[in-house]
Parts: structure tokens; C-alpha cells; sequence
């Protein structure tokens, strides 16, 4: 059901997983863009639960995009 409900749903401009991650840890813009560059953007399936797990105070910087796409996870 999950699956099928978030089926479609891409990142598009919203912060990813490893860019909330940066977020948190007060990156530089160049750290910052580096991280955006490998988020998964199109497949939130692509995303393992151990990423989500390590990275869990990424959340706090997730914004709406973010929130829907990651957390579909």
C-alpha cells in the first residue's frame, strides 16, 4: 500500500537524506551542493533504512518535498 501510495513521488527540490544530514552538521555551501549531487532524487525505494536510520536527525531539516519523498522510506 505504501508503495503504491508514494508510487511517482520524486525528490525534485526538496532536501534529500544526505543534504538534511549536511543541514544538521552546519556543511558549507560546496559540502552542501556535494551531498545534493549523490541524494537519490527520483526512487525513494533506492534509499536503504540503514541510511535513514544512521541519519535520523536529518529529519528536523527535511522540508515538505523532503519529508514526503524520504520518509515514504
Amino acid at each position: 500500500m505504501i508503495r503504491d501510495a508514494f508510487r511517482g513521488v520524486t525528490l525534485r527540490e526538496g532536501v534529500g537524506v544526505l543534504q538534511g544530514q549536511g543541514l544538521d552538521d552546519y556543511a558549507g555551501a560546496r559540502t552542501l551542493a556535494h551531498f545534493r549531487a549523490k541524494d537519490e532524487k527520483r526512487e525513494w525505494t533506492r534509499i536503504e533504512v540503514i541510511e535513514l536510520t544512521r541519519r535520523h536527525s536529518r529529519l528536523s531539516f527535511f522540508d515538505a518535498a523532503g519529508m514526503r519523498f524520504d520518509s515514504a522510506s
